[in-house]
C-alpha cells in the first residue's frame, strides 16, 4: 500500500513532504500498520468500536500537533482497503462487502476532522 502510495503522492518523498527524513518515511509505515492491524480487528470482532477507542481519538491530537496532512492518510488507508478486498476476492470470498466497514468508517472520521 505505501509503495502505491507513494508511487501516486510522490511529492511526499521530497524535501519538505510529510515522509522525507527516515524517520518520517518509518513513521508513516508505522502508521498505515496500525490502521490495517485494527481494521483487522474491527473486521473480526465485527464491530468498529475499536477504531475510535484505540485508533481515532488519540491520532486526532496527534496529527493536529504534527502538522500531518489528511489526504495522503486518507488516501492510504483506501489502498490498504482496495488491497485487502483483492485478497479475499483471490481467496474465494463471494461476498467481500463486509470489508469495507472499517476502513470507511477511518476514512470517514479522519475526514469529518479538519486535521
Amino acid at each position: 500500500a505505501s509503495a502505491q502510495l507513494y508511487e501516486e503522492v510522490p511529492e511526499l518523498l521530497r524535501p519538505g513532504g510529510n515522509s522525507y527524513t527516515t524517520r518520517r518515511y518509518a513513521a508513516c509505515l508505522r502508521d498505515l500498520d496500525y490502521y490495517l492491524r485494527y481494521a483487522s480487528y474491527a473486521l473480526v470482532a465485527g464491530d468498529t468500536n475499536v477504531l475510535d477507542e484505540r485508533v481515532l481519538q488519540g491520532l486526532r491530537e496527534t496529527y493536529n500537533s504534527l502538522g500531518v496532512p489528511i489526504g495522503p492518510t486518507v488516501r492510504g488507508i483506501e489502498i490498504m482497503k482496495d488491497m485487502v478486498k483483492a485478497m479475499a476476492t483471490e481467496a474465494g470470498i463471494g461476498n467481500i462487502g463486509f470489508v469495507d466497514q472499517p476502513f470507511d468508517h477511518m476514512n470517514r472520521e479522519f475526514s469529518e476532522t479538519d486535521l
